[in-house]
């Protein structure tokens, strides 16, 4: 994150910026700006926001608020379906595309074999596959830009919002996320989600907050809940580097305060930075892989990304996107051109 040095501390030595997060991204409790930690679980255990996203903007089934599944899929798939009821090679489970075609190209008509009086089948689509208003199967209109309720395939209207009336930075039109709060942090009592308002007192009109820390998360003796000042130095004025002031090597190594039997710290840390699951506060393994299995780099194990493609743009099959391989020939043995 911008601000932070290697260290992981901002330019005034403090770990946390002006909005109170880490280089990490979480706040003092260890919460991100979705209020999920490291492990994808919110203050209250859940691993949905109010708006039935997860951490990875997942909702219970899969999807991501644009319709694509973790795979990277448009729409997403589920029991080999999208949510608009059409497999990978765009048929619905009948076998008819979103035109009412067949895998032959012939259309599907009633079982009477004939459209009524207005030219329309037992779905009410026409030959064009279109319904009275215009709309096509799927939804979209003859244009196939926006569907019934006004939203093209990214989920987003004329105006650039989604159903929730968010734009594509997490904003609505009155300049707050989903959560609340504005690009300031603050939400519209002019409070940021620790308690504190602009002017950086409380909310209740003090100083410190409830536990004795202010809004940069210092106590009135310039520590941080680590025991650490402003410039990282403990009491002892030693770093967790184990430097003094001075520059010259302590005796002395400086920790975090242990506060279990298990060698965890207070924010759920071993001694060599992770948690009881295996990760640090990146979300990483050992290894260098998050929960998902994936690097920093967004790849996993065996060098593919969550859309599934490796670095030279192929799937796991050896194809593009476009469905060739290599070799510029597709499943079906016809090339590109």
């Amino acid at each position: 994150m911008k601000g932070f040095n290697q260290k992981g501390l901002c330019r005034d030595g403090s770990r946390y910026d002006k909005e109170g997060y880490d280089s990490g991204g979480y706040d003092r409790d260890g919460y991100n700006r979705r209020w999920f930690n490291v492990k994808g679980l919110r203050r209250d255990r859940s691993e949905y926001d109010n708006t039935g996203y997860d951490n990875n903007g997942y909702d219970e089934d899969g999807f991501d608020k644009h319709g694509y599944d973790k795979d990277g899929r448009k729409y997403g798939y589920k029991d080999g379906y999208d949510r608009n009821g059409y497999d990978s090679d765009g048929y619905d489970k009948r076998g008819y595309d979103k035109y009412g075609r067949d895998r032959n190209g012939c259309i599907k008509k009633d079982p009477e074999g004939v459209f009524d009086q207005d030219g329309f089948d037992q779905d009410g689509f026409d030959k064009r596959g279109l319904d009275k208003n215009g709309f096509d199967r799927a939804g979209f209109n003859n244009d196939d830009e926006f569907d019934r309720e006004g939203y093209d395939q990214n989920g987003l209207d004329k105006y650039g919002l989604d159903r929730d009336g968010f734009c594509h930075d997490g904003y609505n039109n009155y300049g707050y996320n989903r959560d609340g709060f504005d690009g300031d942090g603050y939400n519209k009592d002019g409070v940021d989600k620790n308690g504190f308002r602009k002017n950086g007192l409380y909310v209740d009109g003090s100083r410190y907050d409830k536990e004795g820390y202010d809004k940069f998360g210092y106590n009135k003796d310039g520590y941080n809940r680590e025991g650490f000042d402003g410039y990282g130095y403990n009491r002892d004025g030693v770093n967790k580097s184990g430097y003094n002031r001075d520059g010259s090597k302590s005796g002395k190594i400086a920790k975090l305060v242990l506060v279990n039997d298990y060698g965890y710290d207070e924010f759920g840390y071993d001694k060599d930075g992770y948690d009881e699951f295996g990760y640090d506060k990146d979300g990483y393994d050992e290894f260098g892989y998050d929960k998902d299995g994936y690097d920093e780099f967004g790849y996993d194990k065996d060098g593919y990304k969550k859309d599934g493609y490796d670095k030279h743009r192929y799937d796991k099959f050896g194809y593009d996107r476009a469905g060739y391989d290599r070799l510029d020939f597709n499943k079906y043995g016809y090339n590109r051109y």
